[in-house]
């Protein structure tokens, strides 16, 4: 009997568990798809008012920047950009790789990202991050042919004319430079690895290689 109410209790403890954290899940997918449907339609960046969320250790336990630095193998020195680094995520460890003589130019289109990813900047007490604010127009406010590296992490699908980002971004790669796209499936507006392929390509560029997993890749292209 005393086996039985053990029993009896797990059950009820383990229902008291399982059927709100159902419910959680539910309600999460249900928003997911919402979003979803939104994003198809309406493009916009992620708000500010998330980016410490966007830069918090889960995040990049799920998406860890070092995936982006090998995949472009970066080594100190070389010269890179990042469009829509956000609260700087991406950025830190980027800068960090290529160190002390490489520079990383840090573009955004909201002040309020480039605000944290200061903030980020001056905690870490890196010196070789430039941030740059950006129009929504597409204009990169950089010089063209001046990177090895170009990269962007969940950003691409938020711009409504991505083929053109891209043959902007073509022109500020050196003869030969790389760019990098990494998504995340848990973005609302994560695309399937062939339509980024078929954005780059559109634009000029060449397929390189794929790392990560089909849930968060890093695909590398070159600059014919």
């Amino acid at each position: 009997l005393p086996v039985k109410k053990a029993l009896n209790a797990d059950l009820d403890l383990s229902i008291w568990i399982e059927v709100p954290l159902l419910i959680v899940i539910v309600i999460l997918l249900y928003i997911f798809v919402i979003l979803k449907a939104i994003r198809r339609v309406w493009h916009f960046p992620a708000p500010a008012f998330i980016g410490r969320g966007l830069n918090s250790r889960p995040r990049k336990r799920v998406q860890p920047p070092r995936m982006l630095v090998e995949a472009l193998g970066l080594k100190p020195g070389a010269i890179v950009a990042e469009i829509g680094c956000g609260p700087g995520t991406f950025t830190i460890d980027v800068a960090k790789a290529i160190a002390p003589d490489g520079f990383v130019y840090a573009v955004d289109i909201q002040q309020g990202m480039l605000n944290q990813l200061q903030s980020n900047i001056d905690r870490e007490n890196i010196t070789n991050i430039y941030p740059i604010l950006a129009d929504a127009g597409g204009n990169i406010p950089l010089d063209e042919e001046s990177f090895d590296c170009i990269y962007s992490v969940t950003v691409l699908p938020e711009i409504p004319d991505r083929i053109g980002v891209l043959k902007e971004i073509w022109k500020l790669l050196k003869p030969g430079g790389l760019y990098a796209d990494a998504e995340l499936v848990f973005d609302p507006d994560w695309p399937l690895p062939r339509t980024v392929k078929k954005w780059a390509e559109a634009a000029g560029f060449a397929f390189k290689k794929q790392s990560g997993s089909f849930l968060r890749y890093v695909l590398v292209f070159s600059k014919k």
